[in-house]
């Protein structure tokens, strides 16, 4: 007769058959399981893989299909950033080319999406609003989260206007005209397909607000990585 023992050493669930005593028919060993690994992938490394399935790629071809198994199979966990989309759409980016990559994450068994730099200033916004006038709630807002479509999730300028509105100038906001008098807080997952495609529209409808967007996420993803290669250990062919 066997039974089980769990505990979580290292964030990892491991499981250890203990047998009864005397009893000697089996012979179990420990098992680990793990959570699935977070993959994050930069755009150069997202079109490899659209250019893969495509049987156009030149290069690493096999460390890529290894990768676009683990994928698909739930091997590892895509992160996508809201902000990404912004970079398909990138130079000489074309409609079929942003919705090849946002097909990669259609096809992902498991995504997870990261906070946005706009749910980290409104994070901090809420924090100093809270400071000035306690009555304003300091929420703590997730910082990654398992994506799904038609999930519903925090938007990080109703949160704002819904428990800040004294300290809100809509006319400043360059998303459009003024807000209306109710701003959701939560909006429903869209497709990646209709992510890329209003990452197209947005580039084409305000282009300095694309390129300021895209200049911020760039210096931002550069700074993370400088913080990262100390300690990373990464694929000589995966360079950070």
């Amino acid at each position: 007769m066997v039974s089980y023992e769990a505990n979580r050493p290292n964030g990892k669930l491991r499981l250890r058959a203990v047998m009864q005593k005397n009893d000697t028919s089996h012979a179990y060993g420990p098992t680990t399981i793990h959570a699935p690994q977070k993959l994050y992938l930069d755009t150069n490394h997202l079109i490899n893989l659209a250019q893969l399935r495509r049987n156009k790629l030149r290069g690493d071809i096999q460390s890529y299909r290894e990768i676009d198994r683990r994928i698909r199979e739930q091997r590892c966990g895509l992160v996508f950033s809201e902000f990404s989309p912004l970079e398909w759409v990138e130079g000489a980016a074309t409609p079929e080319s942003a919705r090849e990559i946002a097909a990669i994450f259609a096809s992902a068994s498991l995504v997870y999406q990261i906070k946005g730099d706009s749910m980290i200033w409104t994070s901090e916004v809420l924090r100093e609003l809270h400071r000035i006038e306690p009555s304003v709630p300091a929420l703590e807002l997730p910082v990654i989260w398992v994506r799904r479509l038609g999930d519903m999730v925090s938007r990080a300028l109703g949160i704002i206007a819904t428990h800040g509105p004294d300290f809100v100038e809509r006319e400043s906001f360059i998303d459009g005209p003024p807000l209306s008098p109710t701003v959701p807080t939560l909006v429903p997952n869209e497709s990646f397909e209709n992510v890329a495609a209003s990452a197209l529209e947005f580039r084409k409808r305000r282009p300095r607000a694309y390129r300021e967007r895209t200049d911020g996420f760039a210096a931002a993803l550069q700074e993370d990585l400088k913080a990262f290669r100390p300690s990373a250990s990464l694929p000589a062919h995966f360079p950070a």
